[in-house]
């Protein structure tokens, strides 16, 4: 799979020589407790909804689908980052799930009723809470290691 461009409401992917195009529904930003984004994306041919993860590996692996499928890519994405991080490299693991609409139109009603209630009352930990739900399950995919210079 490789990102091939991104503008306000969509993204385009290249998976295997297909151009796949999708509209961004959500973005959810980095924050220092669950040390990852994710960004959800339906695609605009199927209407599949895809949420796709990128963040530190530790926090990634506590997430993961629990299957012997998973497991195995596990221990070769753990060898990796391993292998990166000896050489100094900057690691970061990626992930996606599947969502059914109604369970994604769901949790979106109830972040947006949190976002509406910020100036009633901190909904910073909630809404970090509800992000982390969404987020449980993922499928790994694979990881990168980038050299961050000084």
């Amino acid at each position: 799979m490789k990102f091939r461009q991104k503008s306000k409401h969509g993204l385009t992917l290249n998976l295997f020589g297909q151009e796949i195009p999708y509209d961004i529904l959500t973005v959810i930003p980095f924050d220092s407790e669950r040390k990852r984004m994710s960004v959800v994306a339906k695609n605009r041919e199927t209407q599949e909804i895809q949420l796709f993860v990128k963040g530190a590996d530790n926090q990634m692996f506590k997430i993961q689908e629990q299957s012997d499928e998973q497991q195995q890519l596990f221990y070769t994405i753990k060898q990796r980052v391993k292998e990166y991080g000896t050489d100094g490299l900057r690691t970061l693991v990626f992930g996606r799930k599947t969502l059914p609409a109604d369970e994604y139109w769901r949790w979106q009603n109830r972040m947006d009723a949190l976002k509406e209630s910020r100036h009633l009352r901190d909904t910073e930990q909630e809404e970090t809470d509800l992000a982390a739900e969404l987020e449980d399950g993922v499928q790994l995919l694979g990881c990168s290691g980038v050299e961050d210079k000084l």
